[in-house]
């Protein structure tokens, strides 16, 4: 899984998949012990990641 901790707090740009071509911006709110994630998207809703899920994205960048 990918060392999701680093970016605990922090803005991240990403894309879903390798090849896809909308880049999203979400925050990282929290990090279950099992490995999920919880994201808060720009338009303020929350959404938990599977941590294989996590595995696929490509995090393009780190903004704060």
């Amino acid at each position: 899984m990918t060392e999701m901790k680093q970016f605990l707090g922090k803005r991240i740009l990403f894309k879903e998949r390798p090849y896809a071509i909308s880049i999203i911006e979400a925050t990282v709110l929290q990090i279950s012990p099992k490995g999920f994630v919880k994201l808060e998207f720009q338009s303020g809703a929350t959404q938990w990641i599977d941590s294989e899920d996590i595995d696929k994205m490509e995090i393009l960048e780190v903004l704060d």
